[in-house]
């Protein structure tokens, strides 16, 4: 009896730890991540159509991105954290079929997150593979990405993973020569898995999405280049709870909500011709967060 006391007691503490040092950042991470990839690689289409793709039609860009705010609140965890990180990839049409276009970015994003009882550190990297097809200003879009995040704490560490697949179309309506409305759809599929660690079983879900958004290009006084964002992401499942190890008990899913949207604004001032400085903010919004970020984006056209 005395025994079996000491363990339930063990086994609610591991529980307890469990649950208060899980977090979501990597699923954070790859919404972020994924939302300025694609973004990037519309831009580069578009800078085709106002005329500033470059003999070749390729595109590189580099981008710092830093946090500004965040919240976060679930009902079984809580932490504060400080986001920064890169993007940086390359962007082209094929010079022997010039509405294809075919473009990769990596990606890092680290976060620092405290606790009430400790600290921890969650390092995301990313690549993400795209492909496009431009069809009398349909736009089609196919993409296949991967990102991996390790959470590292005092004791123990171990390793989120996101496998990703998408497809997206959509319509480019010129406003005037110097401005451009598109709207768009996509559909996603990722697998979203956990590692084993501190008592926690390895754990796969796969979860699909739809997301509807538009974007908005103007080019002002032949200087300067404005993008505007928005998009609505709906998951259409819920995460599952996680499992323990040995026993029935199970850890509370962390709640990210089925809903997250993103809004991006950048203004661009070309140095050159063919070389495009930007400033931009972005707002990432869920029931449990929000992430207010700002971005400084290096962009060559050749």
């Amino acid at each position: 009896m005395k025994k079996s006391l000491i363990f339930s007691f063990l086994l609610l503490q591991s529980l307890s730890f469990s649950q208060e040092n899980l977090n979501n950042m990597s699923e954070i991470h790859s919404k972020i991540l994924s939302n300025r990839g694609k973004e990037q690689f519309r831009k580069s289409i578009i800078f085709k159509k106002l005329d500033r793709a470059g003999y070749s039609g390729s595109n590189q860009y580099l981008e710092y991105i830093g946090e500004i705010e965040n919240k976060y609140e679930s009902d079984n965890t809580s932490f504060n954290s400080k986001t920064k990180g890169f993007s940086m990839g390359t962007n082209s049409n094929l010079i022997s079929n010039p509405d294809v276009y075919l473009g990769v970015n990596l990606d890092y994003l680290k976060s620092k997150l405290e606790y009430d009882r400790e600290n921890s550190k969650v390092r995301t990297y990313g690549i993400d593979y795209y492909v496009g097809k431009n069809i009398d200003n349909w736009l089609i879009i196919g993409r296949a990405g991967y990102n991996e995040s390790k959470n590292i704490y005092n004791n123990y560490k171990y390793r989120d993973k996101n496998y990703s697949l998408g497809v997206e179309s959509g319509y480019f309506y010129s406003i005037n020569e110097k401005s451009i409305l598109y709207p768009y759809v996509a559909f996603d599929w990722n697998q979203y898995t956990m590692k084993a660690h501190n008592n926690i079983k390895n754990s796969n879900e796969y979860i699909g999405s739809s997301t509807l958004g538009v974007s908005y290009t103007q080019e002002i006084k032949e200087k300067f280049l404005l993008t505007m964002s928005g998009e609505w992401i709906y998951d259409f499942a819920n995460r599952s709870d996680i499992k323990l190890n040995d026993t029935n008990y199970r850890v509370k899913s962390l709640d990210l909500g089925r809903d997250t949207g993103a809004f991006n604004i950048k203004l661009g001032y070309f140095l050159k011709p063919d070389f495009l400085v930007g400033i931009g903010y972005s707002s990432f919004l869920n029931k449990n967060y929000y992430y207010d970020m700002f971005s400084i984006t290096l962009s060559h056209n050749f």
